[in-house]
């Protein structure tokens, strides 16, 4: 049975979006008004590359997150960076609550820096 959110879905990711974690890659950071009325505020949204899926709504916790990844505080230099999104819970007014965590993503094999054997120096020039 799915979550009963998801009979209306919103603008933006929400945790009833996350099945299950995925890995997107951050295309650009706007800031938007988000919420209405009195609760309206003007927040960081990160928008993805991959169609389909809904921008985030950026907090402090993510934000940080996102610049450890990216290795970046500067918003602009995010465009490009690849996160892992997935199901999470926090403590809000005294309550445990649903969220969406933000982390690198696994790294892919190709991701790995090829040895240098100039670095290894019980290296020898024939690959021994």
């Amino acid at each position: 049975m799915s979550h009963f959110r998801k009979s209306f879905p919103g603008k933006y990711l929400q945790t009833t979006d996350l099945d299950v974690p995925m890995v997107a890659t951050i295309a650009r950071v706007t800031t938007e008004t988000v919420g209405g009325g009195t609760d309206a505020e003007s927040k960081p949204v990160a928008h993805f590359q991959e169609p389909d899926t809904k921008p985030l709504v950026l907090n402090l916790t993510r934000c940080e997150a996102i610049a450890t990844i990216a290795e970046d505080e500067d918003t602009d230099g995010w465009a490009g960076v690849r996160i892992k999104l997935s199901r999470g819970t926090t403590r809000f007014q005294g309550k445990t609550i649903p969220c969406i965590v933000v982390d690198a993503p696994p790294r892919k094999p190709t991701d790995r820096k090829p040895p240098n054997v100039a670095d290894d120096p019980d290296a020898t020039e024939l690959g021994f």
